[in-house]
């Protein structure tokens, strides 16, 4: 099955955000982040279920110049009711040969929000 794609939203230098819930996520078929950037990535996930805590599985890069893949997936539990952040990432432990980030989710029917944000560089 194909990956869900994740809106990437940009920070605004000197700016605001105003706060949403992100994509709902897709946690059957994993979900990517295209022409990620991994040093300027952040990722938001907020998990809306009650009761159960879950995780989430940034994965490791298949790039052949991916050196620090072998360093593995990084896994983070996110409690119910709960949001984390993640980021910036290395490219050289996450980017996909494509050019992606793959995002996956573990845990009894795991749920909530997922928002990717690009930082820009401050002129």
């Amino acid at each position: 099955m194909a990956r869900t794609a994740i809106t990437v939203k940009n920070f605004v230098p000197n700016g605001t955000h105003a706060e949403d819930f992100g994509s709902a996520i897709d946690a059957v078929n994993g979900m990517t982040i295209g022409r990620a950037e991994p040093e300027r990535m952040v990722i938001r996930y907020t998990n809306d279920h009650a009761t159960n805590a879950f995780n989430i599985i940034i994965r490791a890069g298949d790039k052949p110049a991916a050196s620090a893949s072998g360093q593995g997936d990084l896994t983070v539990s996110v409690p119910a009711q709960g949001t984390r952040w993640f980021g910036p990432f290395d490219s050289g432990r996450f980017i996909q040969s494509d050019g992606s980030m793959e995002i996956d989710f573990t845990g009894a029917s795991p749920q909530g929000g997922i928002t990717a944000f690009f930082l820009p560089k401050n002129t």
